[in-house]
């Protein structure tokens, strides 16, 4: 039993310690991307989720800096105070858990007419393969995600 609690306690310390290191935006990630993506909202409506989406693609497009900042639109939709992470590290990558990367932050402005949501909690875990990304665009509600959109951009050159 000392074992087990031995193990246990190594592995949340090993953890602890890979993510609290420090972490510097990778180049790859650093420049502009852009997309067009079908876009999906959801409301509550008399205790019941509805879904609206956008009549037509949405284009995408926005700038990550060597800070992790991101910036940009999409739709008539601005991204405000959103920064890229690191969202695995090494033994996450081993076992195929989560994405490399996911951005954090807000959108500001409803993202095509008839959106009804002007501000908007995001999380977009993804992943970069020779300058394509690929995710999704997750709204947030409290603990709840739901699925926007995919983040399948590629990087200008």
């Amino acid at each position: 039993m000392k074992t087990i609690k031995l193990v246990f306690a190594t592995c949340i310390t090993y953890l602890l310690f890979i993510s609290c290191a420090p972490w510097e935006v990778p180049t790859h990630l650093v420049g502009n991307w852009q997309a067009k993506q079908k876009v999906t909202v959801r409301q509550k409506q008399n205790g019941k989720f509805v879904f609206i989406a956008a009549p037509d693609s949405i284009p995408v497009k926005f700038s990550i800096d060597k800070d992790g900042k991101v910036s940009g639109q999409i739709g008539n939709a601005t991204f405000e105070n959103c920064k890229v992470v690191k969202n695995r590290g090494d033994l996450g990558r081993k076992l195929n858990l989560a994405t490399d990367y996911v951005i954090k932050g807000e959108l500001n402005g409803a993202i095509f007419e008839g959106d009804p949501h002007l501000k908007k909690e995001i999380s977009a875990p993804f992943d970069v393969n020779e300058n394509k990304m690929k995710g999704s665009l997750f709204q947030m509600f409290g603990i709840d995600l739901y699925p926007m959109t995919g983040m399948d951009a590629k990087k200008e050159d």
